[in-house]
């Protein structure tokens, strides 16, 4: 066995932690270099489809309300209402 110096020893048993710690930064740093790349060449990609789906399900909402809104009106014009009724109608639905 081979007999070191308490000074030599110390120095190579800080070495080692030092070496210990640059391992665990730079374990880090490929972690978080690998998070962001998975994230800008997968996560942006399931973020602007998930973003699309939602507009599409806005637009289909509002169609739909739309379309509610034609047969109310519709109804209403095809119920028979005098002249000046019919009038303020119109006036009232352009106004929307």
């Amino acid at each position: 066995m081979v007999q070191l110096d308490d000074e030599v020893y110390a120095k190579l048993k800080k070495d080692a932690d030092d070496n210990r710690q640059i391992v665990a930064i730079v374990r880090w740093v490929v972690i978080a270099i690998m998070f962001l790349s998975i994230f800008f060449f997968w996560g942006k990609q399931i973020l602007d489809m998930d973003i699309r789906r939602r507009q599409m399900e806005l637009e289909c909402q509002l169609a739909i309300t739309k379309a509610e809104n034609n047969v109310e009106v519709r109804k209403i014009e095809s119920e028979g209402m005098d002249l000046d009724d019919y009038i303020l109608w119109l006036n009232a639905r352009e106004k929307d």
